[in-house]
């Protein structure tokens, strides 16, 4: 719950998103776009959208961040087929993936949520590798028209065949676009981008919902040339002794277990050391 956030747009609720760096948030291209023009931020934007962290309940504290002045690291539009019936799957949607990484003006994933001792930390893209499959479980956050953070659970009803876009049955509405599809295990594998628009309309629970999965995000931030934005998040291993000074220490367990994890899918492949 940590890593998830409510964005405010000019002081109003308009959307969802969710910590991938200790600075750094991704939420739907479609949420943000009102501050661009010609795929660049207008002047003055840094204070009109507003990061709102904790807010799980009305009685609840909740910490606000804005947006650095170099807020937008990178994007890829929506497609107007996003919120039309039926499922799509054309090649297009390779090119429009409704995504944006924006940069807060401060290091939201180091500080602490209330009666937290640690850190809250974010989702690292490194580790979203799983590829959901038909009828798994999933699990989407947001916060619905503003209101405090809420979850649904639901089922996957369909994939197209690029892997760009996913479709789940659950209950979703206005306000949670931006927002993680999880798995059981709290994997994030999609960031929710609409609803079955007849039902947003009509006030009824949406027949379909869809969300753009993970590893085409961070397949895309890779060309990009933001690979390292999706590399594994480093783990301290701590200081490595010797019992005896003829006994290696490279090869000992306590090393190879971690060394896997501290190199990225891209990227050098080295473990620092200092000794």
């Amino acid at each position: 719950q940590g890593w998830v956030f409510s964005v405010a747009l000019d002081r109003r609720h308009w959307g969802t998103g969710v910590l991938i760096g200790p600075d750094l948030a991704l939420t739907n291209y479609h949420v943000i776009a009102s501050l661009l023009g010609e795929g660049r931020p207008l002047a003055g934007t840094a204070g009109r959208l507003r990061a709102r962290f904790d807010y799980v309940s009305e009685a609840a504290p909740s910490r606000r961040f804005d947006l650095a002045e170099d807020w937008l690291v990178a994007y890829s539009p929506h497609h107007p087929l996003d919120c039309v019936e039926g499922e799509h799957d054309g090649s297009e949607f390779v090119e429009a993936l409704d995504y944006a990484v924006l940069r807060l003006n401060d290091a939201a994933g180091q500080t602490t949520a209330p009666g937290q001792s640690s850190p809250r930390g974010w989702f690292g893209l490194g580790e979203c590798t799983l590829e959901p499959t038909h009828a798994s479980k999933v699990h989407v956050f947001g916060h619905p028209h503003g209101r405090p953070l809420l979850c649904d659970a639901g089922r996957v009803t369909w994939m197209n065949g690029n892997g760009t876009r996913m479709r789940y049955r659950l209950n979703t509405t206005h306000g949670v676009s931006g927002g993680p599809c999880v798995d059981v295990e709290m994997g994030l594998i999609a960031l929710h981008s609409s609803g079955d628009p007849a039902a947003l309309g009509a006030g009824r629970r949406p027949e379909w919902n869809q969300g753009v999965p993970i590893r085409a995000i961070a397949d895309k931030l890779r060309e990009q040339s933001l690979g390292e934005l999706c590399l594994m998040p480093y783990e301290d291993v701590g200081l490595l002794t010797c019992v005896s000074p003829r006994e290696p220490v490279l090869d000992r367990e306590t090393l190879q277990r971690p060394a896997p994890a501290t190199c990225g899918r891209t990227g050098p492949r080295a473990l620092p050391a200092d000794g």
